[in-house]
């Protein structure tokens, strides 16, 4: 079972609410559980890890590549 499966299936059962991405979770959501936005928009950073002494393969490499250049 997938880790969102089971905090929706806590929140189902009355065990709180959860704080999830939206469109991962919309195939997971039935009658009884809704998906709302967040007012004020949360914005957040992310990160990758990757390791330090080994050598990327070539899509790694590439991705490293994307994302300094997006992030200029």
């Amino acid at each position: 079972m997938h880790r969102a499966d089971n905090m929706l299936d806590l929140c189902r059962k009355g065990m709180g609410i959860v704080l999830l991405n939206k469109a991962p979770i919309l195939p997971m959501l039935t009658e009884d559980l809704v998906a709302v936005d967040i007012e004020p928009r949360i914005i957040t950073h992310i990160n990758l890890a990757y390791p330090k002494n080994k050598q990327l393969n070539i899509g790694a490499r590439r991705l490293m590549e994307m994302v300094r250049v997006a992030g200029r």
